[in-house]
C-alpha cells in the first residue's frame, strides 16, 4: 500500500498535504508558531544581554495548566493536545511585538518573553491571557479547581544591573517562584513576583 501523491501522514493519522502545510490558505493571515524550549532559551539569554547593556526592563509570564494530569486521564491524549493547541493560541496571540517570545516551555506549561515590558505591563498581559483561557471555556469535570480548564500564572519582571550580567536566570527563577505561589494559593489565578497574593 503505497501513499497518494501529495499527501503525508498528519498529526494523528490524518493525512495532509504538503502544500497545507507550507502555504496558508487564501486570504488567512499567516502566524508564527509557538516555539519550543531551547528557542525560548536563547531568545532569553539574547534579551537578558540586550537588556543589562541597555538598561532596560524586561518580564515573563509563565502559565501551568491547572490539573492537566486528570484532564488527560479522563480526556485522552488527543484531547489533551488539542486544549494545549488552544491554550498555545491564546498565548501566541498576546506576543504581539516582533521581540515578543511565546513559547511551550515543559509539559502543560507555556511562557511568554515580554523584553521591554515592566511589571504593570506584564501584569495587564496575564490578566488578558487568563481572561481569554476563561471564555474559552474548555471542560474539566474532573477539575478541583472548576469545572473548566483553568489555568496559573507567575508573573515576574526586573531592569537588570550591569553586575547581574552573570545572573541570567534570575527572573526565571523569579517567574517559577510567583507561579508557585499562585499554585499554593489555590490555582486559577495570576501572582506576581514581589507581591502579596
Amino acid at each position: 500500500g503505497g501513499r497518494r501523491p501529495g499527501l503525508v501522514p498528519g498529526r494523528f493519522g490524518r493525512p495532509s498535504t504538503v502544500a497545507s502545510r507550507s502555504r496558508p490558505e487564501p486570504g488567512s493571515v499567516r502566524r508564527v508558531a509557538i516555539v519550543g524550549r531551547r528557542k525560548f532559551d536563547a531568545a532569553y539569554e539574547s534579551e537578558w544581554k540586550r537588556a543589562v547593556r541597555a538598561r532596560l526592563g524586561m518580564a515573563i509570564v509563565i502559565l501551568d495548566v491547572d490539573d492537566f494530569k486528570n484532564y488527560n486521564d479522563q480526556y485522552g491524549h488527543q484531547d489533551g493536545d488539542e486544549c494545549l493547541r488552544k491554550l498555545a493560541q491564546v498565548l501566541q496571540a498576546h506576543a504581539r511585538r516582533t521581540t515578543d517570545v511565546a513559547a511551550r516551555y515543559g509539559g502543560e506549561e507555556f511562557a511568554l518573553l515580554l523584553p521591554g515590558a515592566d511589571a504593570a505591563t506584564a501584569q495587564a498581559v496575564a490578566a488578558r491571557v487568563h481572561a481569554e483561557v476563561a471564555r474559552e471555556q474548555l471542560p474539566h469535570p474532573s477539575s478541583p479547581v472548576g469545572d473548566m480548564v483553568t489555568v496559573s500564572l507567575g508573573v515576574s519582571s526586573l531592569t537588570p544591573l550591569e553586575e547581574q550580567k552573570e545572573e541570567s536566570q534570575l527572573l526565571v527563577r523569579q517567574t517559577d517562584s510567583a507561579l508557585y505561589a499562585a499554585k499554593a494559593a489555590g490555582r486559577n489565578r495570576t501572582c506576581v513576583y514581589g507581591q502579596a497574593s
